[in-house]
C-alpha cells in the first residue's frame, strides 16, 4: 500500500542547531567503536545518502553507524532523480531519499515523515 503524509512543521531549522546529519554522527562520540572512541563527522556516500555514514575526524575511512539516518534528514538525490533525472530537494524516509511534492503544505511520498526541528511525525 502506498501512503502520502504531510510534514507537521513547515519552518526552517535555526542555523544554530547545526547540520542534522552531523548531529546524528556526533551522538556516537561517547560510544566505543572497534575498541576506540572517536569524534565523528558526517560522510555522505553518494549512492547511499540515507545511511548514517560517519568518518572519524582526521582519519581516511568511514563507517556505517546506522543502516538509516533519522527520517527527515535532507538528501539531494531522490529516488525519482535516477528515473527522471530531476534534481531537487528531498528527505530520507525509511532509508530512501524521497522527493518533495510540489504541494502546500509539503507532502512526502512516505509512511512517516520526521521533521528535525519540530520532532513530530506526519499523519
Amino acid at each position: 500500500m502506498r501512503c502520502r503524509y504531510d510534514t507537521c512543521c513547515d519552518t526552517e531549522c535555526p542555523s544554530t542547531d547545526g547540520d542534522f546529519r552531523e548531529q546524528q554522527c556526533a551522538s556516537f562520540n561517547s560510544q566505543t567503536f572497534q575498541d576506540k572512541r572517536y569524534i565523528w563527522e558526517a560522510f555522505v556516500k553518494e549512492d547511499a545518502e540515507c545511511e548514517l555514514n560517519c568518518k572519524p575526524i582526521g582519519m581516511r575511512y568511514f563507517a556505517t553507524l546506522n543502516k538509516t539516518v533519522i527520517d527527515g534528514t535532507p538528501c539531494s538525490k531522490p529516488t525519482e532523480y535516477f528515473r527522471r533525472n530531476n534534481s531537487g530537494r528531498g528527505i530520507c524516509v525509511e532509508g530512501l531519499c524521497k522527493r518533495e511534492k510540489k504541494l502546500a503544505p509539503r507532502v512526502w511520498d512516505s509512511i512517516e515523515a520526521f521533521d528535525p526541528c519540530c520532532g513530530c511525525t506526519g499523519m
